[in-house]
């Protein structure tokens, strides 16, 4: 028929077709197979035979908006040797399979692009069971082959919220580590603590390749690195430094003022005191003047934002330094425990102006993971979130 060599070049290639017809939106194909006899898979014998033929219903891949159904015409072979009977295995078709390979790879697809699963089903003439299957096994495919690659320079970590623990009564944190080297997450885990996280992750290979890793001001995921991997040096992220202060703020200014949301200085004097233009800075001088204690909070926090305006590393240390003695004269219990917190982090802060890396990416792809819970009404499997987070 005139539409068959044009329908030889859309089917797989060791198909032979034998009759096309289609009716609405399918195209119903007749073929058969072109390959050789192959070999018992039981005892690796070439003498074998035709034992019988079997007929397979598959669905491929769309073509201009309408799905192929093959009916493909297979041989059953029979050993001589070991009298054991096997079938011929076709390249792009799984065994036992009624999808073929391209199909599963477009049902992928659909689910990636279209915005809900009834699209999809139409789309793909398949039922929303299928649909799920297919679509979590290749994503499973695709992450298996990301696994093999080895940790990459530069790493991020961070956490978010999963989903409430019913038993327990609180929220359930996921751990994700980003890979800033290729831009996409590395890994996602269901523990914040660092034992685990070691268990978790000793299957990937290079340990040794990272050298900068960019965290939040987070004990146990400092241990974690300093443990797991022996040649990187952690870098504190600078928001979380010069953000340390701003809840004492917002308590003392609430005991001052009440919890007046449309407060003029709420948002004033959480900001960098820098990037205010003259008349604001004057004006909250003016206001603190009455407060002694907030005002000595305020200059903490400003100090903070002087200390990242420093250019290079020996300036920030001397002004770190600075920081710490003048702290250490202060009668404020929150200017105390800052202290102590500076000094704790002291080396992680300041390696900030040795490489210059935030935790921004990470972030970044933690709002992309909050974004896909709200799109599926959150998850209950966490393996199944954790295909498509780092499949995003």
């Amino acid at each position: 028929m005139p539409g068959l060599k044009l329908s030889s070049l859309i089917v797989l290639p060791n198909l032979e077709i034998t009759h096309v017809r289609s009716f609405k939106r399918f195209i119903y194909i007749d073929c058969k197979t072109k390959l050789k006899r192959a070999p018992c898979p039981h005892c690796s014998s070439d003498k074998v035979y035709i034992h019988q033929y079997c007929e397979r219903t598959l669905k491929d891949t769309l073509v201009r908006g309408r799905l192929q159904i093959l009916k493909l015409k297979t041989k059953r072979y029979r050993c001589r040797n070991c009298h054991k009977t096997f079938n011929e295995k076709v390249p792009g078709i799984l065994p036992g399979k009624r999808l073929t390979e391209r199909m599963q790879r477009e049902i992928s697809w659909s689910c990636e692009n279209f915005a809900d699963l009834k699209k999809v089903r139409k789309h793909t003439s398949c039922g929303s069971k299928t649909i799920y299957q297919r679509f979590y096994k290749q994503l499973e495919l695709k992450q298996r082959m990301r696994d093999k690659t080895p940790w990459p320079k530069t790493i991020g970590i961070d956490e978010h919220g999963f989903m409430k623990n019913k038993k327990r009564g609180h929220r359930d944190f996921v751990t994700m580590i980003v890979d800033y080297n290729n831009s996409r997450p590395r890994e996602l885990l269901p523990t914040r603590s660092s034992v685990d996280l070691q268990v978790m992750l000793k299957h990937i290979p290079g340990r040794e390749n990272v050298k900068n890793v960019t965290m939040d001001l987070s004990g146990t995921y400092r241990s974690f690195v300093k443990d797991f991997f022996p040649n990187a040096e952690i870098t504190a992220d600078h928001f979380h430094v010069v953000r340390l202060l701003h809840p004492t703020i917002n308590r003392m200014r609430k005991e001052i003022t009440g919890d007046k949301r449309k407060h003029p200085l709420r948002k004033m004097l959480l900001k960098n005191g820098f990037k205010l233009k003259v008349f604001e800075r004057k004006a909250i001088e003016r206001w603190l003047e009455d407060h002694p204690d907030l005002k000595e909070v305020y200059m903490a926090k400003e100090a903070l934002h002087r200390l990242y305006r420093c250019r290079g590393y020996n300036k920030a240390r001397r002004c770190m330094v600075k920081i710490l003695d003048w702290l250490a004269y202060s009668k404020v219990k929150e200017l105390k425990r800052l202290r102590k917190t500076l000094m704790n982090w002291k080396n992680e802060i300041l390696n900030f102006f040795k490489t210059r890396i935030t935790n921004a990416k990470t972030e970044g792809f933690n709002n992309v993971a909050k974004s896909i819970i709200k799109r599926a009404y959150g998850f209950r499997n966490f393996a199944n979130y954790r295909l498509r987070v780092l499949n995003a």
